[in-house]
């Protein structure tokens, strides 16, 4: 059985959207990391505070992670992944305007936790249009 001819449009689509998003994803969470020693020298923290700061990204991720699932099956993986990405552009640059370790930590928390969240989604996107174009495809692992 034949594929309707709007269906691989569509999936072509998709295809693009995802990877368009994974490389979004990249490019906006890793952009702050070179100037960390930079922003650490700026609000003069130490080696210990840059950790703990460090440490809440991870701990958001682990926290917001568990929700990743549910968030997907009640509103779908694309809607999830450009909500996470909508909702962390506006709270990234609060990293390079924190002006202590509390607030870059607090703020890492929110990013980490956001970044779990699309990573999710991302993830299970892929798989759909992977999916979609072919069972024995590797769309996901070119996502990355």
């Amino acid at each position: 059985m034949s594929k309707p001819r709007g269906a691989d449009d569509a999936v072509g689509k998709a295809r693009i959207a995802v990877s368009v998003l994974f490389f979004t994803n990249a490019l906006t969470l890793s952009a702050w990391l070179p100037r960390l020693a930079e922003l650490q020298a700026d609000i003069s923290l130490n080696d210990v505070a840059v950790g703990a700061a460090l440490a809440a990204g991870a701990a958001g991720g682990i926290a917001a992670g568990v929700s990743a699932g549910p968030l997907i099956h009640r509103w779908g993986s694309q809607r999830v992944a450009m909500a996470a990405l909508f909702i962390v552009a506006p709270i990234l640059p609060f990293i390079g305007l924190a002006p202590g370790a509390w607030t870059l930590g607090f703020v890492l928390l929110l990013v980490g936790g956001l970044d779990a969240v699309m990573d999710a989604a991302m993830n299970s996107h892929a798989m759909r249009v992977q999916h979609e174009i072919d069972r024995k495809s590797t769309r996901l692992n070119s996502s990355h």
